[in-house]
Parts: structure tokens; sequence; C-alpha cells
């Protein structure tokens, strides 16, 4: 758990910093957050269960990468956009 904890924090904020100017519900800010969260917590297991003999350096920056492209999209589309059912509670 610290881990998440740690980095959804980051995550949160990162995703604060991008989302000033517009008009992004909390809930979805969240759902985010968590999305990458666990993204980013899967590649550290992975990376540990394989001996940790590759650099982490690497996966890091293409995980920051794959961030920087795709959480101004995501935030920019509206959770409707995105197909959610209407029992969402992104609200």
């Amino acid at each position: 758990m610290y881990l998440y904890s740690v980095i959804n924090e980051l995550l949160i904020g990162v995703i604060n910093e991008i989302s000033c100017n517009m008009k992004v519900k909390e809930g979805y800010k969240k759902f985010i957050a968590n999305f990458y969260t666990l993204a980013f917590n899967g590649l550290v297991i992975q990376w540990m269960k394989g001996g940790m003999k590759e650099n982490p350096t690497f996966a890091t920056s293409t995980f920051l990468r794959i961030l920087a492209m795709t959480s101004s999209c995501s935030i920019n589309c509206s959770p409707s956009a995105i197909c959610f059912s209407a029992t969402s509670n992104l609200d």
C-alpha cells in the first residue's frame, strides 16, 4: 500500500496541474490517477518478479512518456465519451 499511496499522491498532483484550467470532476481525476498508479505498480512488481535485472530507468522513463502522451487526452475527454455506464460513480 505504501508504493500505491506515494505514486497516487504524485499523480494526483500531476493531474491537478494538467487540468488546472479545465473543469474536471474530482471523481474523474481520481479514476485517472488510480489507473496510472495501478499501471506503474504493476511495472514495479513485474520488474521485481523478474529479478530486477533490467535497468529501472528505462521502464520509468517509458512509463512517464506514456503518461505524458495520454494524460492530457484522458483529462480532456469526458467520462461519457469513454462509454461509462449511467451508474458510474465518477461524479
